[in-house]
Parts: C-alpha cells; sequence; structure tokens
C-alpha cells in the first residue's frame, strides 16, 4: 500500500486490492462496503438525505469534516462523497477530512480515552483519495461496543486544520461519544450533524457536544443554534422531542 501521515507520529496506508488494516496487514476484503459503493454509484437512492440537506441550506466556508464511519454510518459517509462529487462549486469549501471508526477493530478493553485510534484525515484537494481513505477507515473497523471516539477525532482534525473555521461533525444519533470527557478540549464551535434518528430523539449528549462547544445542532429539517442562550430550566422542541436544559446539560422531558 501506499501510506499517508496522520498526526505528528501516526500514519495509515491505502491498501492495494485484497489487502486491508492501518498498515496493510490483513489478507481479505475488510468489512462489507456494498451499501456504500450502491448509495456512491446511484443504485440506491433510499437512505436518509441528513448531509446533503444540512451542506444544501448552510454557507459555511473553511470546513473541517469529521465524519463516524463506523458500522450502520455507511449510508451519511456515502451522502459526504455524493454531495462532495455532485456539488463542486460548494465542495471546495471542504478543506479537510477526518473519518474515525473507532479503533480499527480493536478489543474494547483495550480501547483508551484520548487515544483509542482508527482515525483517518486527509486534504480535501484530491477527491480520489478522499475516497479512498474513507474506504479504508470503514474497512478497517466497525466499531465494536456502541459508544465511539467522537472528540478524539474532532481534537484529531483541529490539530490537522488549525485554519478551518467551520467544524461539522457528522455524528450516529445512535452512539453516544465514549470521550465527552475531553470536550473542554474542543475550542472551536462544532457543528453536529445527526444521522440515524429515525423516530427517536435527538441524542442529548450530542446536543450537549454542540452547546458546550457554543456550536450547533442539523438535523435533516432542523438548524438549531444559540443553544448556550437558552437559560437552565428552560425547553427546547427539536423535532417531535422536548429537552430542558439542566446544571450539567439537556436531558429529554
Amino acid at each position: 500500500g501506499s501510506c499517508e501521515p496522520s498526526g505528528n507520529d501516526d500514519l495509515f496506508c491505502l491498501c492495494t486490492e485484497n489487502y486491508y488494516g492501518s498498515r496493510c496487514e490483513h489478507v481479505g476484503e475488510g468489512a462489507d462496503l456494498s451499501v456504500l459503493e450502491s448509495i456512491i454509484s446511484g443504485n440506491n437512492n433510499n437512505y436518509e438525505h441528513v448531509v446533503e440537506n444540512v451542506l444544501s441550506r448552510n454557507n459555511w466556508t473553511d470546513i473541517l469534516a469529521v465524519v463516524d464511519v463506523t458500522g450502520s454510518m455507511q449510508p451519511c459517509a456515502a451522502a459526504v462523497y455524493k454531495w462532495m462529487k455532485l456539488s463542486q462549486d460548494k465542495t471546495k469549501n471542504i478543506r479537510y477530512y477526518v473519518f474515525f471508526n473507532d479503533g480499527d477493530d480493536k478489543l474494547n478493553s483495550a480501547k483508551k480515552i484520548g487515544s483509542t485510534g482508527g482515525i483517518y484525515s486527509m486534504a480535501a484537494n484530491n477527491l480520489n483519495k478522499v475516497l479512498a481513505t474513507m474506504q479504508s477507515a470503514m474497512k478497517n473497523g466497525n466499531g465494536g461496543d456502541i459508544p465511539e471516539n467522537d472528540i478524539e477525532a474532532i481534537l484529531h482534525g483541529i490539530e490537522m486544520c488549525p485554519t478551518c473555521t467551520d467544524i461539522i461533525h457528522i455524528a450516529d444519533n445512535k452512539a453516544t461519544p465514549r470521550d465527552l470527557n475531553l470536550l473542554n478540549r474542543v475550542t472551536k464551535p462544532i457543528k453536529v450533524l445527526t444521522c440515524q434518528v429515525d423516530v427517536a430523539s435527538v441524542n442529548p449528549q450530542l446536543l450537549n457536544v454542540a452547546d458546550k462547544t457554543n456550536g450547533s445542532l442539523h438535523t435533516l429539517d432542523e438548524d438549531v443554534f444559540n443553544l448556550s442562550a437558552i437559560p437552565v430550566g428552560e425547553k427546547i422542541t427539536i423535532g417531535r422531542r422536548t429537552y430542558r436544559r439542566t446544571s450539567s446539560g439537556f436531558v429529554v422531558v
């Protein structure tokens, strides 16, 4: 494979056919990417359009996109690529990508807060390489347990693209970040895009990621700004559910 830098002291490799792993150390195809491939090819249009809707209705620039690509997040990751490919005028606004899979199939017991790994990053100036990087992150891990290393990936992205001004986090609504205690290290507002909401409520911990970084939360139909202006004890309605701010963050009412 050909290897790419990832942070100050790490790298990952883009593998030739029939090999996978962060160092191309495994023989085989890795995780099944058929859902991703069917969406990108246009053979499957039955996927949620959160990413496309949110990116199309907001004029963000100098974007750092941090994308969860574990397991069932393939449709949202595919939507990132489709939007980037089909909207060339706007995709120039995305400068850097971070794809994370929560540890490259690392044993759950070996996952350490802040260094779980499975993070793949790439400048956005080469579409083919971005796709190969995203595919590698997907092939090399499905996340294992449900909690994921969202904040670790966000911090990595800020380190790799310190001049990126709009940071979007394409998050799995069904998974709470394992590393929320790192949130106080995030020094820029995070725009959280919630995937896999379905009829369920927005995960309040993702709402808290947006709130505690002075960011915003985005669903298929709504953009929720100025979360920090909501006083303790007051409520906000997002979709069909209502949330109340407490002294420790938002909770579902």
